[in-house]
């Protein structure tokens, strides 16, 4: 805007106003009496030439008439009648005046002609025309007109007529009458000043001077103000312009210390927050340098402060991390936009991971970049990284990267056509370690396991635990078959020699199952399926051995996926039954109970083995559906025999390891009892050693809550175990039974026939019952009889059969005594 001036309105406006009206009526009078002076001069001179002409004419005629005498009476006539201060006539040849008969003072004045006479006597002589002028120096009107003085010659014009007007009287009343004038306008002017003055000091400089006394009161006290002026016109729109200026401005200042109050709390607070937050703060212009900085402690930055500031981060900070600094500063400056970058910084001997943002400050060219220390962030990501590749324990890949190396591995021999091997191994009976001699000897046989697996290979092979037990190795290259089974046994022998722990030698059986790409699978998910099921048969054949993928090994494998494909719908559609086989009292030679047994008559599979499809249904879950239409089937079938055979009927459930964690089984048991009312004496539970080795919490729950039910509790194959007699202190057992391998050996075997014996002799001590499974002669069940053995069930009494078929062999307890003595 440009810039406007102003004057000091208090002297300047009434001494303008005042000198512009004097200027206005000293040039009103001056313009009037100058035109009252012309027009006077211009009417004279109008006179003066009509007479002078009238008087030529008559002067001439008498000249003619050689009359000098008239002449010069009608000149002194002219003269002394009218205004004319002389009237005369001048001879041009002589220079001298020619009138005949007057002698007169003015005649004698012209005898020196003036400069004034001059010139218009040479006009006169130059164009024979008469002339009349105004002299401003004598106030006289001359008139000259040209005469012939010379008769005889009368076109000889070499005389003129002069006459000289008197304006002086008439210009000195014109005078006059301008000064009265002059007069009273002098005194309106004083009167229209004084007025003005007065105008002026009321109604101009008495409200300015209150605005301004307002507007410097304001300045000084910042309170709204009122200059309290009334009326109307520019200053009541200026007062109240100052007046409305000075609330808002009030108004405005509350409002910026309102908000200056705002911003010095947020800024107390951004302060605050920069000393709790570890992020590094920096302010950069637009030339990069660092002009502002926050951080929570100075121990945060990489140099003092005093080293950075003005500085440009590139020149600060290494030359490698400044490039990328100044390469993320140009795509800021360039894009506006936020740029998030990380960079590795050493500082006290250690590597530091950092990340940086760069934001572009709104409306000015400066960048604010944000600094956070991500180290431990970094760190948690490698390690997170590495748990999510490594197994925890013994620091070998996992399942996931295992599978991930198989995957490029079988790429790479794709493309080489090479060959790579798969080796799936576990640890047989691993779980009993971990119950007997606990977790912490578990995993010192895993880790060590590791590291043998790990010496027997190269560096190109991986091994990697793919949980629990179970590890497998990848081998890189496959030269030939031969070189791969040396590998394998040289394994199997590094992983069978002793481990040290508690100072107890451990010895490890290990199962192990090999694929080879291609021939064993075209995915990796493939390859590592058929060495596990290679596993698998080296386990279900005796365990501690190694097999090689063979097609029949996936038949066994599509077997056990048809039985669980089958299994699904088999309790619904009543394909399973539960039979009998016959327990006998040895020393009263008569049948006592029998054992519940579930067998299934599937319509696609046949009839399948119960150690065939218990172990899935246990992995699967559907034993516990199975396991209560067991336990429903036994009570309503041995309330019906103790009433047809003997009241002292009872028949023995087996449990399931997956049963003792089903909420529903005691329930079950309860209500099944009530419903056929059985008493609980009626039935016995079995139980084997590998549920007590499992620890789960609920075996001694349901353990008791069947004892306070009245139900006999038994352990099942009991000396195949580790701890067996410690679990028969710790729950409320009333029978063992001896497993079939010690009864089938005790006529050839004098050890099995003492184990035998004394397994019968302390049950007995400890006033538990003995029941032999497998008698299959009636030699071992005459052995048996005479160590007091109480009960006895095999092949030597019958086999499963149908509930049908039992009722209709066993009409009565004794059918069968003389069996003994055969």
């Amino acid at each position: 805007m440009k810039t406007t001036v102003t004057i000091k309105i208090k002297f300047w406006l009434p001494f303008g106003i005042m000198f512009l009206m004097f200027l206005l009526l000293t040039g009103t009078l001056l313009f009037d009496w100058r035109q009252d002076r012309q027009a006077l001069v211009s009417s004279r001179l109008e006179v003066v030439q009509f007479d002078m002409a009238t008087l030529a004419r008559e002067v001439e005629q008498l000249l003619q008439k050689q009359d000098r005498e008239r002449v010069a009476s009608s000149l002194m006539a002219r003269s002394v009648n009218t205004k004319y201060r002389s009237i005369f006539i001048v001879n041009l040849v002589t220079g001298q005046m020619e009138i005949t008969g007057i002698q007169s003072p003015l005649i004698r004045k012209f005898q020196n002609v003036d400069a004034f006479d001059k010139q218009y006597l040479s006009d006169l002589k130059r164009t024979k025309i008469a002339q009349v002028a105004f002299n401003e120096e004598t106030l006289l009107i001359n008139a000259y007109f040209s005469l012939p003085l010379h008769i005889n010659n009368v076109d000889d014009r070499d005389g003129v007529l002069i006459a000289r007007y008197n304006l002086e009287e008439d210009l000195a009343l014109i005078t006059r009458r301008a000064y009265q004038q002059s007069i009273y306008f002098a005194a309106v002017f004083v009167l229209v000043t004084l007025i003005f003055l007065w105008v002026y000091r009321q109604f101009i400089q008495r409200p300015a001077q209150q605005i301004i006394a307002s507007v410097q009161e304001f300045s000084k006290s910042r309170a709204e103000i009122d200059p309290n002026i009334s009326g109307h016109g520019e200053l009541r729109e200026i007062a109240d312009a100052v007046r409305k200026m000075s609330a808002d401005i009030v108004q405005l200042d509350n409002q910026r210390k309102d908000a200056q109050f705002e911003v010095n709390q947020r800024n107390s607070i951004f302060d605050s927050l920069f000393l709790l937050l570890p992020d590094l703060y920096f302010l950069l212009d637009a030339n990069e340098a660092i002009i502002d900085y926050r951080s929570m402690t100075a121990d945060n930055l990489y140099i003092p402060p005093e080293k950075f500031l003005h500085r440009r981060m590139s020149d600060v900070l290494p030359a490698h991390i400044g490039k990328q600094f100044v390469e993320n500063f140009s795509k800021v400056m360039t894009t506006n936009r936020v740029v998030t970058f990380d960079y590795l910084l050493p500082k006290d001997g250690q590597d530091l991971y950092f990340e940086a943002r760069m934001a572009p400050v709104p409306h000015v060219d400066q960048v604010v970049i944000v600094v956070r220390d991500v180290t431990q962030q970094k760190q948690n990501e490698l390690l997170i990284l590495h748990q999510a590749h490594y197994d925890a324990l013994t620091d070998l890949p996992n399942r996931y990267l295992a599978l991930t190396r198989l995957e490029k591995l079988m790429a790479e021999a794709k493309r080489d056509q090479g060959s790579i091997a798969v080796l799936f191994l576990d640890l047989d009976d691993f779980k009993k370690i971990n119950d007997t001699l606990g977790h912490t000897a578990g995993d010192e046989v895993l880790i060590e396991t590791a590291q043998r697996l790990t010496r027997c290979v190269s560096d190109k092979d991986t091994v990697a635990r793919l949980g629990g037990d179970e590890f497998v190795i990848l081998f890189n290259q496959v030269d030939s078959p031969q070189q791969l089974l040396t590998t394998v046994k040289q394994i199997s022998f590094e992983l069978h020699q002793p481990i040290q722990s508690e100072n107890r030698d451990l010895l490890i059986a290990t199962s192990m199952g090999v694929s080879i790409y291609p021939g064993d699978g075209e995915t990796a998910t493939d390859l590592l399926r058929n060495a596990d099921t290679a596993m698998y048969h080296s386990k279900a054949h005796g365990k501690n051995q190694y097999s090689f993928f063979t097609k029949d090994m996936n038949t066994n494998m599509s077997r056990r996926l048809r039985i669980e494909e089958c299994m699904v719908r088999a309790l619904e559609n009543q394909e399973y039954e539960v039979y009998y086989q016959p327990q006998f009292d040895l020393r009263g030679r008569r049948l006592v109970g029998a054992e519940a047994l579930l067998r299934w008559h599937s319509p696609e599979l046949g009839l399948v083995s119960p150690a065939e499809f218990i172990p899935i249904a246990e992995q699967n879950g559907k034993i516990i559906a199975i396991g209560h239409f067991v336990i429903e089937q036994a009570v309503a079938q041995c309330a019906e025999w103790v009433n047809r055979l003997t009241p002292e009927f009872r028949i023995a459930i087996n449990l399931s390891p997956r049963q003792f964690r089903d909420k529903d089984v005691l329930k079950v048991v309860s209500q099944s009892m009530a419903t056929h009312q059985l008493a609980g004496h009626h039935l016995e539970f079995e139980v084997t050693e590998g549920v007590l080795l499992r620890g789960y919490e609920t075996v001694n729950d349901v353990l008791t809550g069947l004892h306070n039910q009245g139900i006999s509790i038994s352990m099942d194959d009991f000396g195949t175990g580790y701890s067996s007699l410690s679990y028969l202190q710790d729950y409320p057992f009333d029978m063992v039974k001896i497993d079939r391998s010690f009864v089938s050996n005790m006529t050839t075997s004098d050890h099995s026939r003492e184990l035998v014996k004394a397994i019968i002799s302390m049950a007995h001590s400890l006033r538990l019952k003995v029941l032999a499974e497998g008698v299959e002669t009636a030699e071992q069940a005459m052995l048996l009889l005479e160590f007091d053995c109480d009960l006895i069930q095999g092949f030597l009494m019958g086999q499963a059969v149908s509930a049908k078929d039992f009722s209709e062999h066993w009409r009565s307890p004794t059918a069968a005594s003389d069996l003994l003595t055969q």
